[in-house]
């Protein structure tokens, strides 16, 4: 891209830039095998004005990792094996307060068993175990919704969040570091209003309000206990999400859904931890990896017009407000054609067209990689039949 130091992909210069710029490997840096078994149960029976509902989960699950000892990234550690039985359910009763109001409430019940998390030395072939104890949970949650009449109605919910400390909340396998760590919890709030503005027009709002009392972030604090600053550490996060949708019927044969999404997180610390100021996005900035590497505003609009056997449908999603350190464009339209024709009852020909007008764009960026290593999907179209038999 002009400006940023990175030729255009599947350019002549791209290639000459990445033979000066890249050096590729000719062996596995390591790979993983991931195996899990499982049964479900779920039963439900609805009598009078309730609906009840419960499943439970047994799972279990071993994760291998391998690496290769040639490379020379690895510190020491040849394998990295994890494995942990899980016993997850929940029972909920809908109830039908009257034909106004819902009611629905619920408790969920985990429990994840004891673990102990295998390193294999590179060098000296010893096995080094690192024990999580188990750790089990009982969260509430309580949704409604009411119909203020035919046109308003207005929705409600609210859960209690619980996730145990994981191998991946941590970075040195040689640090007993989950003694600091403690499991993830916190509080969900969802706030909604649909309301019909005409008999062809339909608005909704949505409003999501998430307050993690403890969330494990990787992220530099100074450790006054280890005067050092830390990685894996306890903080407190906000988040809040924004999404408006409008729906619109001009005429029996065209709609447009049109729809906007915004959100936002902040992470703090906390236990007498400080925050390392100054940091920049490539330093482990948390709060700026999460809030200006992805597109701050999404806008999507559809336009679909339908008539007998024919169906077809414009779509645009624009991005806007994404941080020029990670994108090359702090904006980017993308649209997509679909058509679908139904030749008979039974069989139906279609075409779609995704980014039709080939636009450059990304929506993904990896420090490792750097920018413009994850382009999204040019043009591409798409002819096809589908039949019922």
């Amino acid at each position: 891209m002009p400006g940023t130091g990175t030729p255009f992909p599947g350019t002549p210069e791209w290639y000459e830039w990445l033979k000066d710029n890249y050096r590729g490997r000719d062996y596995k840096k390591w790979f993983h095998q991931l195996q899990n078994r499982g049964v479900q149960l779920q039963l439900g029976k609805a009598y009078g004005k309730h609906n009840v509902l419960t499943t439970w989960t047994y799972d279990r699950a071993k994760a291998d990792h391998w690496f290769n000892p040639e490379d020379p990234d690895i510190y020491g550690v040849q394998m990295v094996r994890h494995e942990r039985p899980t016993l997850s359910g929940y029972v909920q009763d809908k109830i039908f307060i009257s034909d106004k109001w819902e009611l629905t409430p619920s408790l969920r019940y985990v429990r994840y068993g004891a673990a102990d998390v295998t390193y294999v030395d590179m060098d000296t072939d010893e096995y080094t175990s690192v024990h999580i104890g188990s750790a089990h949970a009982l969260t509430p949650s309580l949704n409604t919704q009411y119909a203020f009449d035919d046109k308003t109605s207005a929705y409600f919910g609210w859960s209690h969040v619980y996730r145990p400390i994981k191998v991946e909340d941590h970075w040195d396998p040689y640090d007993n570091v989950f003694s600091r760590l403690r499991d993830e919890k916190g509080d969900v709030w969802t706030l909604g209003m649909r309301r019909e503005l005409s008999p062809k027009t339909t608005a909704a709002v949505n409003y999501d309000y998430t307050r993690m009392s403890n969330a494990v972030v990787s992220y530099p604090v100074w450790n006054e206990d280890y005067q050092e600053y830390a990685v894996g550490v306890n903080a407190r996060e906000l988040k809040k999400s924004f999404n408006v949708s409008v729906q619109h019927q001009f005429n029996k044969h065209l709609t447009l859904n049109a729809n906007y999404s915004h959100a936002f997180d902040e992470y703090s610390a906390k236990n007498g931890l400080k925050f390392k100021s100054g940091l920049t996005v490539n330093e482990g900035n948390i709060n700026s990896v999460i809030n200006k590497l992805r597109p701050a505003n999404v806008y999507i609009a559809d336009l679909a017009y339908e008539n007998r056997r024919l169906y077809t449908s414009l779509a645009a999603t624009w991005y806007t407000g994404s941080n020029t350190t990670a994108y090359t464009s702090s904006r980017a339209l993308i649209l997509d054609l679909n058509v679908n024709y139904a030749v008979t009852d039974d069989m139906t020909v279609y075409a779609s067209v995704t980014n039709l007008t080939n636009q450059a764009y990304q929506t993904l960026y990896t420090r490792y990689m750097g920018k413009n290593a994850w382009p999204q999907p040019g043009r591409a179209v798409i002819f096809g039949v589908k039949y019922k038999f």
